[in-house]
């Protein structure tokens, strides 16, 4: 039997009776409003304010609500803003009494604990419509039971950085998500969750100051696809220069002021025009084969609608990715509407050419395809590229031909937005004084043996470990006064012969030379053979050969013969020193004109090898010629961190401080000594084709005017190959790394200042994915110190990384492409491993 609201009033008197409760007006009042709605025939609805209650308001309450779905009430919402304190358990209890017939919860944390919102997440509510906002979600996890619910607004969760694989599973309606001013940031992740959400269609990371919802903004939804503004940027979003143009007069004329802070722009009612008080600066907007401002006499309506694309407020992390909305659109197919513009057709055909542009959704450009689809091509002995079936069968292709065909294919059937992500360095000893833990500075992995690794300490030790059982292998201590080790560096072939120590007992497979050099200068060779594993005993000084010191030492490198190598360090000179006999061969003298972070020498010739200072420059200089001049200089806007060689010699990795202009200086071999030293004046410079030439030397220079922060170069001449695409963060300590991985296809770059490596190809420069450091104890993001691509397993890295609070230790993590961060780190070990030397495939 249906019962009606006077009688649920009623019975809410009795069973205040009951508990010896007096009436609270406010609930009165909430059944009185639905009495009334039901007389003028409405859908009747009790709204239920939290903040009304007192704790000894809940027993009542229950007693009527559990009766809920037997009443002609239609619909019941819980509201809570005000920071009153009441009790977890009945708050829950309340809300799961009223059962199918909750349509709306509203809830702030202000005085739930973290234990309420989990227990929410994970037991689910039958409501339609859900708003939280919480400060205790960090990694939002809502795997209960939301059947009902197609809106959930997550606005202003501000600790809330990351979207767990599964969070969204259940929840198959859902049509309208909100998440603005989180701390969501992740592109990868963040795709992959929505994209299991079939019922999508409303989308926003960002407000509009004129919407409460999700739903598309009224001044821009009726448009259609002959306006365009298509590439107005994306918060810090820096179109080509190909299709940019300056915008000036006009664009103030209509209302479009771009704000420095936060490139939002602002747009003022008043006499149906902008004012002018907000300096105006350059807008890049993108046109279709027609000039913007040749044409079109905009209006105000036509202003606003330019407007959303650039519009700012209260905007999440993600919201300043580069091409944020081209890849969202690209990414979810089924999406209507995103931070309130609706998405049309012209929207999504753009979306899908600069997500074709600028990223890679599988690695190698497979298509997505199953193990068992890869298996049954492998079996059959054939290749069908990308989907396509080739009308001869036996025609031979470069993909065919690749051995490393269905490795990558299996690759890319395994690639998830997840990472398997966890520390491999925290190993804890006890030595004869104290307890103490490793504090890892610089590592590197064995060229060798894929199992294990060197890492040198804060304290400067260095310490050889099996990093897949975590097993001590070599320990040496710190001798004397603390130093940091800077450069390690393995030795490649069989450096026993230059120390007059038989071969026989050495495994030929396991290389057993290693130099380290520490901050204060020292250089040390050590065999690891002579490493007690017992980080208790004393090291065996037989095993060790002292080279002369390097002052302010941070880096060092051996050359592919192991007869020499070379440090440099915070000073303008480089040294060459000779492994066998031990004795410095050169000290090259202002070989740059600021202090020398990096020197290294290529794979293969002895001889060669790249410099790279703080003064902008990154030269490559030959020891067969007198290194008097470089071979060629590569010049930045600031000072360069790195340089490295590819795998095979023919790139040069240069990573500059932050997103810096890099200016290539080409410099041919047969004029190196007659353009060595001449002045550059900006007269002598033309444009062309994007780049900047000098027509007054005799030497060919070229100087590209974009900002990138990470380059690469062709080794034989220095030319430019490769941009990428990476942004700036303004800070000058910035301090970038990269390096490759899976031989040379992939380039990993991570940033000091920056909690997250990104991954990009190295032919292309397409990006392949972003991974966030995240610590899954605390949760907490890390920032990238160091990192270097596993040169046995394919997608594969590890990262020195450290925790973002003060005075936290630095840790070593593995980084597995491959597998899930759900799965357990022993899948790490079911890959084949061998060295990883891939050109393509």
């Amino acid at each position: 039997m249906t019962i009606d609201i006077s009688t649920f009033e009623a019975r809410y008197l009795d069973s205040c009776k009951k508990h010896g409760v007096m009436p609270n007006s406010a609930v009165l009042s909430w059944f009185y409003k639905a009495k009334i709605q039901k007389s003028c025939h409405e859908k009747c609805s009790i709204v239920v304010v939290l903040d009304h209650l007192r704790a000894a308001d809940f027993s009542p309450l229950l007693d009527v609500f559990l009766e809920i779905d037997s009443s002609n009430v239609d619909s019941v919402d819980v509201l809570h803003e005000s920071p009153i304190i009441l009790t977890e358990e009945y708050v829950l209890s309340l809300i799961r009494a009223i059962n199918s017939k909750l349509r709306l919860v509203e809830l702030r944390d202000v005085s739930f604990g973290k234990d309420f919102f989990r227990d929410l997440s994970h037991d689910g509510l039958a409501c339609q419509v859900l708003k939280l906002r919480s400060s205790h979600f960090q990694r939002l996890n809502m795997v209960g039971g939301f059947l009902q619910l197609h809106t959930l607004n997550l606005d202003y969760c501000t600790h809330l950085t990351s979207l767990q694989k599964d969070c969204f599973s259940c929840m198959p309606n859902l049509m309208r998500l909100s998440m603005c001013e989180t701390r969501v940031a992740n592109l990868w992740t963040t795709s992959a969750v929505l994209s299991k959400l079939p019922s999508l269609v409303e989308l926003r990371f960002q407000t509009c100051p004129c919407c409460e919802n999700t739903r598309p903004c009224p001044m821009s939804s009726n448009t259609d696809d002959s306006f365009t503004i298509d590439d107005v940027p994306s918060m810090n979003e820096c179109p080509s220069n190909d299709c940019e143009i300056m915008v000036s007069s006009e664009l103030q004329r209509i209302g479009l002021l771009e704000l420095s802070s936060d490139n939002a722009l602002l747009l003022s009612k008043k006499h149906g025009h902008l004012q002018n008080e907000v300096a105006f600066s350059e807008l890049h907007v993108q046109h279709k084969n027609v000039s913007l401002l040749s044409g079109l006499d905009w209006d105000l309506k036509d202003a606003a609608i330019a407007l959303k694309y650039c519009i700012s407020h209260h905007p999440s992390p993600i919201c300043f990715e580069k091409h944020y909305r081209d890849y969202i659109i690209a990414s979810l197919p089924h999406l209507q509407v995103l931070d309130n513009l609706l998405i049309r057709k012209i929207d999504r055909d753009k979306a899908k050419t600069i997500f074709s542009k600028y990223y890679e959704y599988l690695p190698y450009r497979r298509p997505q395809e199953s193990v068992v689809t890869v298996l049954q091509k492998r079996e059959m002995g054939t290749a069908i590229i990308h989907g396509r079936k080739s009308l001869k069968p036996k025609q031979p292709s470069s993909y065919k031909k690749s051995p490393y065909f269905f490795s990558r294919s299996f690759c890319a059937t395994k690639l998830g937005a997840w990472p398997l992500l966890y520390p491999v360095s925290n190993i804890s000893y006890t030595n004869k004084q104290e307890g103490k833990q490793l504090r890892p500075r610089q590592f590197e992995y064995h060229p060798s043996n894929p199992s294990l690794m060197v890492f040198g300490t804060l304290d400067g030790e260095v310490v050889v470990f099996n990093h897949e059982s975590r097993n001590i292998i070599g320990y040496v201590p710190s001798i004397g006064a603390a130093n940091s080790v800077l450069g390690l560096c393995w030795l490649k072939n069989y450096p026993s012969k230059y120390m007059g120590v038989s071969l026989e007992n050495l495994d030929p497979k396991i290389l057993k030379k290693l130099l380290a050099g520490t901050d204060d200068g020292s250089l040390n060779l050590y065999d690891i053979n002579h490493m007690p594993p017992n980080t208790a005993d004393a090291y065996c000084s037989s095993g060790i050969v002292t080279y002369d010191m390097f002052e302010q030492l941070t880096s060092v490198h051996v050359n592919s013969t192991d007869d020499r190598f070379l440090v440099s360090g915070y000073s303008k000179h480089v040294a060459l020193y000779d492994i066998g006999s031990g004795k410095r061969l050169k000290l090259f003298n202002n070989m740059h004109r600021e202090p020398i972070n990096v020197a290294k020498f290529s794979n293969h010739s002895p001889s060669i090898f790249a410099t790279s200072s703080f003064d902008h420059d990154v030269k490559l200089w030959d020891l067969r010629q007198t290194p008097e001049w470089p071979c060629y200089t590569a010049s930045s806007s600031r000072g360069n961190v790195m340089v490295c060689f590819s795998p095979d010699d023919l790139y040069l990795l240069v990573s500059a401080v932050d997103n810096e202009d890099l200016l290539c200086i080409l410099v041919p071999f047969t004029q190196i000594h007659h353009s060595i030293g001449s002045k550059i004046h900006q007269d002598d410079l033309r444009n062309d084709n994007n780049e900047l030439w000098c027509s007054s030397t005799s030497a060919r220079l070229i100087l590209t005017a974009k900002r990138h922060q990470v380059k690469q170069l062709l080794a034989a001449d220095g030319r430019v190959h490769l941009n990428f695409e990476i942004a700036s963060t303004g800070s000058s300590h910035n301090y970038t790394r990269s390096y490759y991985m899976n031989g040379r296809d992939y380039v990993i770059s991570g940033s000091c200042d920056e909690k997250v490596v990104r991954v990009c190809c190295a032919q292309t420069g397409r990006r392949l994915q972003d991974v966030y450091l995240e610590d899954r104890g605390s949760g907490n993001l890390m920032t990238v110190q160091s990192l270097r691509g596993d040169p046995f397993r394919e997608f594969n890295m590890s990262v020195l990384a450290s925790k973002t609070h003060r005075n936290s230790a630095w840790e070593v993590f593995k980084v597995n492409l491959l597998a899930s961060s759900n799965c357990d780190k022993e899948s790490y070990y079911g890959q084949s491993v061998h060295p990883s030397y891939s050109l393509g495939g």
